[in-house]
């Protein structure tokens, strides 16, 4: 599982929804929340851990898609442990590790390499929060 930290700047609901923007190492990452009473309140200033899988993380090497994807974060590849069917890729963000799984048939379509810069990105509706 995938972890950064970070800290809320904004939250905007509608109904049971709601947009949480959260500052880490001042890039603002998204995630959408269904709002339930079980669930922790989330407030501004909050400091916050984000979560996602490392196969919810998609790998582009365009540094500048044009999509609806919010999350796009640059990175670059730290290691590749190449499988048959799945590949792992170690990333750096700001100093944080992250880890991809994609196939190893896009990996090698997408001729990435170790040094390399890539574009992670995660929608909204993968990410999880945790207050600290």
């Amino acid at each position: 599982m995938n972890k950064l930290h970070g800290h809320i700047t904004k939250i905007s609901k509608v109904d049971d929804l709601s947009l949480i923007e959260i500052d880490v190492e001042g890039y603002m990452f998204k995630s959408i929340i269904i709002d339930d009473i079980d669930k922790p309140n989330y407030n501004n200033g909050d400091d916050i851990d984000v979560f996602f899988k490392e196969t919810e993380v998609i790998i582009s090497t365009n540094l500048n898609v044009p999509i609806s994807m919010q999350n796009q974060l640059i990175c670059k590849v730290k290691s590749i442990k190449k499988g048959r069917l799945l590949s792992e890729m170690k990333l750096d963000f700001n100093s944080s590790n992250l880890t991809a799984i994609i196939t190893t048939n896009s990996l090698l379509r997408l001729k990435v390499k170790v040094d390399d810069e890539v574009l992670a990105l995660v929608k909204t509706n993968q990410v999880m929060l945790s207050k600290c």
